[in-house]
């Protein structure tokens, strides 16, 4: 596939450091596209903008800004404003574990910042483009813990609820255009993210490169991808319980993977969520 035929030159990505961020990255660098950078990791982006340059002959900018702080947007405006954006992937996110009360109201409104009003202003920004020229791609990269809410991580599972909901709703606006919607929903993956949440990397993890490569079969087919065949039969099981017993069922299961088990196996995890809910 010609991304950069279909969609435009450049690729915009957030959260471009490490993990999915530096993965999408990659995969449009590896096709032909040129990349924007943004995080508020200044050394980590330069060595991926070097990386990406050195490896696949193509050019970077690279935007070191923290979207937890509406005040740094604008820094971002006169940078991309003329170049031929082609994707926008809103990936950037943090989260914490822990009951609602353990964290600081300063840690929640980041958390909304760059979990939700970053991807507003953003796709905001970005969308005006694609529509001009009919063509391009929006990703926003969201969770499966958006599938219901978890005890536990209340907050940041009503960010992931609010990117799926809003790029799905952009997909039902734009699907008589030749702007790709795609709302991807990762389960555990191996990222620096667990380690800045406090917590621990489940064993059933997926790397965040198999993750990207394995968008390519739904962009442009589908509203959204549910990365891993594993996960995908886990989140349509979902169908089969009530509202209240997938609360039961997910809140469970993000506090067993995450400090109880995250070595259970697949089948392990399915029995745990089975038993909270009906318990």
């Amino acid at each position: 596939m010609d991304y950069k035929e279909k969609y435009g030159a450049w690729a915009v990505v957030t959260g471009a450091s490490s993990g999915i961020g530096e993965a999408f990255s990659n995969f449009f660098a590896k096709n032909g596209m040129d990349i924007v950078l943004i995080s508020n990791e200044d050394d980590e982006l330069k060595i991926v903008s070097k990386r990406l340059e050195q490896e696949h002959k193509i050019s970077t900018i690279t935007l070191c800004v923290d979207l937890s702080d509406p005040a740094r947007y604008t820094e971002i405006t006169p940078a991309i404003q003329n170049l031929d954006i082609g994707v926008l992937a809103n990936n950037v996110s943090f989260g914490r574990s822990g009951d609602f009360l353990n964290f600081t109201m300063d840690e929640y409104s980041k958390m909304i910042e760059l979990n939700a009003h970053s991807y507003i202003w953003l796709t905001y920004m970005v969308l005006p483009k694609l529509i001009k020229k009919n063509k391009g791609a929006l990703l926003f990269t969201s969770s499966m813990n958006a599938m219901a809410p978890n005890g536990g991580s209340a907050v940041y599972t009503a960010t992931k609820g609010f990117e799926l909901y809003f790029g799905c709703a952009l997909w039902d606006e734009l699907k008589n255009t030749k702007i790709d919607v795609l709302n991807v929903l990762p389960g555990p993956t191996r990222t620096r993210f667990q380690e800045r949440a406090g917590t621990t990397t489940a064993k059933i993890a997926m790397s965040a490169q198999e993750l990207v490569e394995g968008m390519v079969p739904f962009l442009g087919k589908e509203m959204f991808y549910i990365p891993g065949q594993k996960n995908r039969l886990l989140a349509k099981s979902m169908h089969c319980f009530s509202f209240t017993q997938k609360v039961k069922l997910a809140s469970h299961l993000h506090h067993y993977l995450l400090h109880e088990n995250p070595k259970a196996g697949f089948f392990r995890i399915m029995f745990e969520g089975i038993k909270a809910a009906f318990g």
